[in-house]
């Protein structure tokens, strides 16, 4: 029997959606302005803050825009889902040389992150890139990325690990087994919504 995944390359999709991004950032400003900071992550998230969650999930489009772009996804991966996708969502805010360390995200099908807004100081203007990094990795033996934008650097052929700078609008979307992580090198702040995709 052949195994099939062994053979072709994984996808971390990106989208650029100004419109969509800026809507949610006139809801999740006074929300994160009000969130506790955490102090095990070392910035501020709604993650596990039912008032939070339950004040951003209100609005019904974020879901059903999370829905849209995550069966594009999926169809872009030749794979039509026979389940109902149920999203879950959160909104966290960073500050100048923050970071997450290199994870995946257990129990769904999915996972990415909307960049709602970078703050960036002339210190921030005059750093020479990357500003920001989001890195992902895949840990499987004999697997490699093939992307759908490019890279940072640019690559033209598959490989294991793949990084990008993001920008304001930004939305990326990827498989949940895929280890990521991120580094806020520059930016004064960095607001995100971090969703994941069930079943």
């Amino acid at each position: 029997m052949i195994a099939l995944e062994n053979f072709f390359p994984t996808t971390i999709g990106k989208i650029k959606d100004l419109e969509f991004t800026n809507k949610v950032l006139e809801i999740s400003n006074p929300i994160l302005d009000d969130a506790p900071f955490n102090d095990r992550l070392g910035y501020k998230s709604t993650y596990l803050n039912e008032t939070a969650s339950r004040s951003l999930k209100a609005h019904k489009w974020i879901n059903e825009y999370l829905i849209k772009i995550s069966i594009q996804y999926l169809k872009k991966l030749s794979y039509r889902p026979n389940h109902p996708l149920i999203p879950d969502y959160f909104l966290s805010r960073s500050g100048k040389k923050t970071g997450i360390e290199p994870h995946f995200h257990p129990n769904s099908i999915l996972s990415g992150v909307v960049y709602l807004y970078l703050e960036c100081n002339d210190e921030a203007i005059a750093h020479p890139p990357p500003r920001h990094v989001l890195e992902f990795r895949d840990t499987r033996l004999g697997k490699y990325f093939n992307q759908l934008e490019p890279t940072l650097p640019d690559t033209i052929y598959n490989k294991r690990q793949v990084t990008f700078e993001p920008r304001i609008g930004d939305i990326f979307i990827w498989e949940s087994y895929i280890e990521h992580s991120a580094k806020n090198l520059i930016w004064d702040r960095r607001d995100t919504l971090v969703f994941n995709i069930h079943i």
